[in-house]
C-alpha cells in the first residue's frame, strides 16, 4: 500500500503513554467512583513509550501536522500531556463532539477524528490514526483514514489484528520510520 500522509493522529493512553500504572484509577473515574482529579497521582508512575518524544519532535521539526484524539475527558488528557510536556496542535477529548441531541460522539464513532483532521486542514483520506484498541481501528476506518495498530500498547493483539488495520507496528521506531518515508513534508 502506497500512502502519503499529510497528518498523523494518535490515541493517548497505551499509544503515546504507557499508562498501565493509572489504569485502575482511570477505570474508577470512568465509572464515576472517583473524580478524574484523583487519577493524577498515578500519572507520576506512567512513562512515555520509548521513541515517542523523538517521533513527536520529528513531526514538529518536519512541520507534519499531528494531534491527539482520546476518549478520556480533557481534564485528564490535559494533565497527562502537560506532565509529559507534550503540546499537540490539536486535541480531541471525550466531551468535544456531540450530536444534535447532545450525545457525546466518541470512538468508535469517527466524529472526533474527522473534527481533528478538519482543524489541521487535512483531508481525512490523507490522515492516519494510530491506536492500541479495536475501537481505534474501527473509528479510523469509519472516518476514511488510514488505520495503524500500535501493538506496543495493545492488550490483545489478536483483537486488533481482527479489525484489519492498514498497518501494524510493534515498536514506535518502526512507526517513525514508516511515517518518515510516507509523509508529505511541508518544506
Amino acid at each position: 500500500m502506497s500512502v502519503k500522509y499529510q497528518a498523523i493522529l494518535f490515541d493517548l493512553d497505551m499509544t503515546l503513554v504507557d499508562s498501565t500504572a493509572a489504569s485502575d484509577a482511570r477505570e474508577n473515574a470512568r465509572r464515576r467512583r472517583v473524580p478524574w482529579a484523583d487519577v493524577f497521582h498515578s500519572i507520576r508512575e506512567c512513562v512515555l513509550y520509548e521513541g515517542v518524544r523523538e517521533l513527536l519532535d520529528r513531526l514538529d521539526k518536519d512541520r507534519i501536522a499531528w494531534g491527539v484524539v482520546t476518549n478520556t475527558p480533557s481534564v485528564y488528557a490535559d494533565y497527562v500531556l502537560s506532565h509529559f510536556e507534550i503540546t499537540p496542535p490539536v486535541l480531541r477529548c471525550y466531551h468535544d463532539c456531540r450530536d444534535e441531541r447532545g450525545k457525546y460522539l466518541v470512538k468508535p464513532h469517527p466524529a472526533q477524528l474527522i473534527s481533528a483532521a478538519s482543524e489541521l486542514g487535512c483531508p481525512v483520506s490523507a490522515c492516519a490514526y494510530v491506536g492500541d484498541q479495536p475501537n481505534d481501528i474501527i473509528a479510523a476506518r469509519a472516518a476514511k483514514m488510514i488505520s495503524i495498530a500500535a501493538f506496543w500498547g495493545a492488550v490483545d493483539e489478536a483483537d486488533m489484528a481482527s479489525e484489519n488495520p492498514a498497518f501494524i507496528f510493534s515498536e514506535v521506531s518502526d512507526l517513525a520510520d514508516h511515517i518518515a518515508s510516507n509523509c508529505l513534508v511541508d518544506a
